[in-house]
């Protein structure tokens, strides 16, 4: 499976199984490919969100990657920002 050589991919991820979804974009990104990529990664809690600060400043430096993060449970995070609840056909 040759992930550049698609127009564009959307990953779904939870908790751990975000890992093989993060080695799908580095391979995009490693091979300066013009596949789009959009990524949304969902956990229990913030804390729970493995990579969340390396997957953000990847959105942040890369055009054709599009991150979204979503948790089940929001509190004790002021700050918190993502989507909140299940995955569901909306996000």
């Amino acid at each position: 499976f040759d992930v550049t050589a698609l127009d564009k991919v959307v990953l779904l991820a939870g908790g751990t199984g975000v890992a093989p979804m993060l080695q799908c974009v580095r391979d995009v990104l490693y091979h300066n490919a013009p596949t789009k990529v959009g990524l949304l990664y969902a956990a229990d809690t913030v804390n729970d969100l493995v990579y969340r600060e390396k997957l953000q400043a990847t959105a942040a430096a890369h055009d054709n990657f599009t991150l979204r993060l979503a948790v089940a449970d929001p509190s004790g995070e002021d700050a918190w920002g993502g989507e909140v609840g299940l995955v569901t056909e909306d996000m």
